[in-house]
């Protein structure tokens, strides 16, 4: 999480999108997929 904590003032903006980048992989994975498709 530590690349995610770039600046304070900016860390709540990119923190939902750590998190989705980090418990989500398989996710967003799937769903590239499924758009090539």
């Amino acid at each position: 999480m530590s690349q995610c904590k770039t600046m304070s003032g900016t860390w709540h903006r990119h923190y939902t999108l750590c998190l989705r980048l980090s418990e989500y992989p398989i996710a967003f994975q799937m769903v590239q997929r499924i758009t090539m498709l």
